[in-house]
C-alpha cells in the first residue's frame, strides 16, 4: 500500500542550477545578458562580462571607475 511507503528524501543536489544568466548593466543601464556557469567568483565574471563585443564597444576609451557585483544576478560596471 503507498500509506506504507517513507516520505521521499530531499536532495540538495538536485535544486541547485547549473548556469544564471548574468544581467550586465553599465552606469545602471541594462546592456546585455550573459549565460554563465553557477558560482564563478567576482573576477571571472568581470572577465567574461568585458570580453564580450557588445561591452568592449560601450566602454571603449572609458576608465571603469567601479564594478558591482551581486553573485547570481548582476554586474554593474560604472563608468
Amino acid at each position: 500500500s503507498i500509506l506504507l511507503e517513507k516520505w521521499p528524501e530531499y536532495d540538495k543536489d538536485l535544486i541547485e542550477e547549473g548556469k544564471i544568466t548574468l544581467i550586465i548593466q553599465i552606469n545602471g543601464k541594462m546592456r546585455d545578458k550573459l549565460e554563465i556557469p553557477a558560482g564563478l567568483t567576482q573576477k571571472e565574471a568581470e572577465g567574461l562580462t568585458l570580453s564580450q563585443k557588445k561591452v568592449k564597444n560601450l566602454i571603449l576609451g572609458k576608465e571603469i571607475k567601479k564594478v558591482i557585483f551581486v553573485p547570481g544576478k548582476l554586474i554593474n560596471i560604472v563608468i
